[in-house]
């Protein structure tokens, strides 16, 4: 997990969702562990993640691979999920 997105001359890593911000995102829809359609979830996800628990931060000149590594990266921070994991999957 080395995403990193570079805005106001700061950089910025993910992190762990609390669990209210967790709640939110299942509450969301967006959660792709509840959703119907997995494809368009991640997208939908992505956008969720990074504009409600990342506000400070402007996405929108981002690349989009860029912003979906970063929100991926705060979803295996919150879940606790290993690169290790990922990769033996």
């Amino acid at each position: 997990m080395n995403s990193k997105i570079a805005f106001d001359k700061k950089v910025h890593k993910p992190r762990a969702l609390t669990r209210k911000e967790t709640r939110a995102l299942r509450d969301s829809g967006f959660h792709p562990n509840y959703a119907e359609d997995k494809g368009k979830i991640i997208d939908d996800m992505t956008d969720f993640i990074l504009d409600n628990f990342y506000p400070e931060i402007d996405f929108d000149g981002a690349k989009q691979a860029d912003c979906l590594n970063f929100a991926a990266d705060t979803f295996k921070l919150t879940y606790g999920v290993e690169e290790k994991e990922i990769k033996n999957s």
